[in-house]
């Protein structure tokens, strides 16, 4: 898409002079009336300062609003591009650009530069030159920027349906923005001062701008997609208010616009491929016109072009995938291109016929239901999207071809499918719409069935997220929806054909499971491949002893061949000087340099090891490392192997720690890490009943009540322990749980800290803890020392169960509260006092003080019991502080043994790393050659103690957050 069909005015526009000088124009709707005219033109001139004409007249975007940045790899090195020769014409234009360039402030003279870029000239269609840079190095050195463009679906669907459209464009608005001063150098021997276009990330930087200067607009009034600009209104009246407030933000930002680019108050016009009018979406003509007049494909080039070229249209063609199946198979390698086939012919006559009268496709209606049909057919799936108000208006077309594996799928299975594959290309749609999906067959009984399995229960699980409702197709309304479902419907019937056989002119009697059998004679000259393959099925030769073959003449070669000459020099190595002392007596005119030169020499007169040139040594360190021989071996052993096989280099042993490090292979099966890569951080409670960890313990033997799971929370402060035995755990039953073991008895605490099971991140169970004010923090993915207070706790009653169990496992239920008690009377090593003193103030009453009676047993006194209870409460505080200073004292000396050893592995964001691949993420055919490390994948954002979100380098983000246990530095 040329940035003329991203957005133009289709309707007639006249000129309208804004500057002194009769050639400083912008332009106007044509439709316009005589006082819409005054209207528009009255703000335009009262604006015009926002016009810019020359480069000059463009003050720029302040460099405290945006600049652009270059995020080059450490490991890059710079590139200097040799210099390519130009014609005069294209040279003077380059000379001539330049000048301007300079005269603008853009660029400025580099004495000293590291990276160095071609200049590239293109002739634009009104015949002049434009100047571009071969930024192709550097982009190359630069990681993609994650920042999201917006969807030009939803922009256009914004942008349409309004009667009032002006359509604005900066004028070089990518070099409106400052380059940051400390990447200057790194455009060439003359720098960039401004964002250049090229640039990997120029657009990203772009669209952040916009996002920032028209963030109240956008949406509103206002759509944006890099540098295309429409402001949208229902009236005029509207239309100036919403122009004034657009020209307030651009003179805030300092930007120009282009006065030749601009029009102003149109009813329709072109925008990022699509015609825009009050009535709806409308397909380009101009794409539609190309395809039209294209001849039948004759190559697979053309074929390849016209595919292009419906792709950008898909939007409007029912079907598409279907009916255009003759012609994308001629690209498959598995046929062989034939042009002229009827059935591709017809196909196009059909695409050219619906091309010529495509649909207006409506916007949706943000308060209406939209309506879905689907359609199947053996090799695609299509849908369409629709919605009702007097008539059936489309919104959207889809459809793709079917994966051989899915061909197989049962028709249910294909339905699902299509309303899977539509529900993920019209996400937008899918989550601000109810939707109703209109078929005959029967899906949602299928979807809604508990014993679904396999696939079908994953795509039950994603659709689920969505307001979907099924009803009966019913009456159709629509013609456009007619073509579509006669289109892909499904036959059931097949005609009988006639079996044809060719033999050698043998038969047998065999033939009752055929209602005809039709025996022709073939003479044997015409039927050798038979004869020959009849020859062989019944000649005894053992396998591996046919000599037959068949052969075939050629007229000519099978490949074709190209006689060329290539002139190359030898590259100069670390070897040069020296060959050339031993063989010519050359050396350095510097006296130290021809001294040095003369000592290295002198170890290289024996043929001992061959040395090689960094192209040949990279050769033989592939070939030894990774060849047919090769073992993936360590870095000294690489380097042992390749000096035992007789080579040598200067800087051998560095470059086979360096390949071997940047080697993928041994970096996803390398060994896994056990060593702790961050420092041991404790965990405090300010006060008691303050910090709850919470787990899940099990599955345990059925025990009364059908229970086999054990769901324990623990006090940080006090290590005062609940527990209780669930059948089935759910959110609900944690919610129950902590309600009325926790917040009812202790009140509510200040945090909550769990992993990351399906109960605990439950949506429900977040809002209610939310509606408390209870901050619920979750551990790293796979990391429970994070939440090593709770995991401690399910040892201690996991070890204490299986001793008082012995063979009665199935009473685990039974014995937990002896066990609880048990637990609550024990001291703790850490705090130096029992839960149950350090919750209640005095110490409980254990069964051995009634068998043996204690001392305070035997010297009860119930009138002075009260009055000590009370001293012992009043006291506490005291007891829990001292016993709060005891287990800070206990976590320091624990953390000082962990530290002493540790070697970190410290990552910030931006760094590529590998995850530990994990049981649960493991390819279960891969089995025990599965690889121990996955990835790589981009440090997104460095959370505190060592916890990292990551993202896949297309930047879709990671769920949860990783400790940096389970990852590993990635090298390339």
């Amino acid at each position: 898409m040329n940035e003329d069909e991203r957005k133009e005015s289709t309707e007639e526009k006249i000129a309208f002079q804004i500057g002194s000088e009769t050639s400083q124009v912008t332009y106007l709707g044509a439709g316009l009336a005589k006082s819409e005219k005054e209207a528009l033109g009255k703000i335009i001139h009262k604006n015009k300062d926002l016009f810019a004409w020359v480069p000059s007249d463009m003050p720029g975007i302040g460099p405290k609003v945006m600049c652009h940045k270059l995020s080059v790899c450490r490991e890059a090195k710079p590139v200097a591009q040799r210099k390519r020769k130009m014609g005069t014409e294209r040279k003077m234009a380059i000379e001539n650009e330049v000048v301007k360039l300079l005269e603008a402030k853009f660029i400025r003279e580099v004495q000293y530069t590291t990276w160095l870029a071609n200049v590239v000239m293109v002739k634009k269609a009104n015949g002049k030159w434009r100047m571009c840079t071969d930024y192709t190095n550097l982009n190359k050195a630069c990681p993609k920027d994650a920042y999201p463009l917006p969807s030009i679906d939803r922009l256009v669907d914004r942008a349409s349906g309004h009667s009032m459209l002006t359509f604005l464009d900066a004028y070089s608005g990518y070099n409106q923005i400052q380059m940051h001063p400390r990447f200057h150098h790194r455009s060439a021997n003359y720098c960039y001062q401004v964002m250049s276009f090229g640039l990997k990330n120029a657009g990203v930087t772009y669209q952040r701008l916009m996002n920032k200067m028209f963030k109240e607009q956008i949406g509103r009034n206002m759509e944006v997609y890099v540098d295309d600009m429409v402001v949208k209104s229902a009236e005029l009246y509207n239309h100036i208010t919403d122009l004034v407030e657009i020209f307030q933000q651009l003179r805030r930002y300092d930007m120009r616009l282009n006065p030749e680019k601009c029009t102003f108050g149109v009813a329709g016009g072109k925008f990022l491929g699509f015609m825009l009018s009050v009535r709806g979406i409308e397909a380009n003509p101009d794409k539609c016109q190309a395809v039209i007049d294209m001849r039948s494909p004759q190559s697979v080039k053309e074929v390849q072009r016209l595919a292009g070229r419906l792709t950008t249209l898909s939007r409007f063609l029912p079907c598409l995938t279907e009916t255009a199946k003759p012609i994308l198979s001629l690209l498959k390698k598995v046929h062989k291109f034939t042009p002229g086939r009827k059935e591709c012919e017809a196909a196009f006559q059909v695409l050219k016929q619906r091309l010529g009268t495509p649909p207006i496709l409506s916007k949706p209606d943000p308060q209406s239901d939209l309506i879905i049909y689907l359609c199947i057919s053996q090799e695609a799936i299509s849908a369409m999207l629709i919605q009702e108000h007097e008539t059936q208006k489309p919104i959207y077309f889809i459809s793709r071809m079917l994966q051989e594996s899915e061909t197989r799928y049962q028709l249910l299975e294909k339905i699902a499918l299509c309303l899977v594959h539509t529900a993920q290309r019209l996400r937008q749609y899918f989550q601000g719409h109810r939707i109703v999906v209109r078929t005959d067959c029967p899906i949602a009984k299928v979807l809604r069935k508990p014993e679904l399995a396999g696939r079908m229960m994953a795509w039950s699980i994603e659709l689920s997220e969505f307001d979907i409702s099924f009803e009966p197709r019913g009456p159709i309304k629509s013609q456009y929806l007619v073509d579509f479902i006669n289109e892909l419907q499904p036959t059931g019937h097949f005609e009988n054909a006639p079996w044809t056989i060719h033999v050698d002119g043998s038969s047998n009697n065999q033939g009752q499971y055929f209602d005809e059998v039709l025996v022709k004679h073939t003479p044997r000259g015409n039927n050798e491949r038979a004869d020959q393959l009849a020859w062989l099925a019944t000649s005894n030769h053992k396998p591996g002893q046919l000599r037959t073959t068949l052969h075939l003449e050629l007229s000519a070669p099978s490949v074709d061949t190209v006689d060329c000459l290539a002139v190359s020099e030898p590259p100069v190595t670390w070897m040069t000087d020296i060959v050339r002392f031993i063989t010519e007596g050359a050396h350095p005119s510097c006296p130290s340099a021809a001294k040095k030169l003369r000592t290295q020499a002198a170890r290289f007169s024996s043929p001992l090891l061959k040395c090689l040139d960094p192209e040949q040594a990279n050769y033989v360190l592939r070939e030894v490392h990774e060849g047919i021989c090769g073992s993936h071996s360590g870095g000294r052993t690489l380097a042992a192997k390749v000096l035992r096989a007789g080579y040598y280099w200067p800087t051998l042993k560095s470059d086979c720690m360096d390949y071997v490090k940047k080697c993928i292979q041994c970096q996803k099966h390398g060994n896994l890490i056990h060593a702790s890569a961050e420092q041991l951080h404790s965990i405090s409670s300010p006060w008691p009943f303050a910090l709850w960890g919470m787990d899940i313990l099990g599955p345990f033997p059925l025990a009364k009540g059908q229970c086999k799971f054990l769901l324990v929370a623990v006090d940080y402060f006090t290590k005062w322990i609940e527990a209780e035995p669930l059948a089935t755990i759910t959110a609900n039953n944690v919610q129950k749980f902590l309600w009325k073991n926790i917040v009812t008895r202790f009140g509510i605490p200040y945090a909550l800290t769990t992993d990351n099971g399906l109960q605990f991140v439950d949506h429900k169970f977040n809002k209610f803890l939310e509606e408390l004010g209870i901050k619920h923090r979750f551990t790293s993915v796979e990391h429970p020392q994070a939440n090593g207070q709770a995991e401690a706790t399910n040892k201690v009653i996991l070890s204490e169960l299986k001793k008082r169990l012995g063979d009665a496992k199935g009473l685990w239920a039974e014995e937990l509260p002896e066990v609880l008690w048990a637990y609550r009377c024990t001291p703790q090593s850490t705090t130096q006092e029992t839960p149950f003193r350090l919750t209640y103030g005095t110490e409980a009453m254990i069964p051995v003080e009634v068998g043996e009676p204690s001392f305070r047993r035997t010297h009860f006194d119930e009138a002075s019991n009260d009055t000590s209870l009370w001293a012992e409460v009043d006291m506490v505080d005291e007891v829990r502080d001292r016993a709060h200073l005891v287990a800070e004292a206990c976590k320091q000396r624990m953390t000082r043994r962990y530290n002493c050893n540790l070697t970190q592995r410290n990552f910030k964001e931006g760094d590529l790393v590998w995850r530990v691949q994990g049981s649960a993420r493991c390819n279960p055919r891969e089995g025990k050659v599965a690889a121990n490390w996955d990835g790589p994948f981009r440090i997104r954002h460095s959370l505190q103690n060592g916890a990292h979100k990551l993202e896949e380098l297309s930047g879709k983000t990671i769920p949860r957050t990783w400790n940096s246990t389970h990852l590993k530095m990635y090298f390339s």
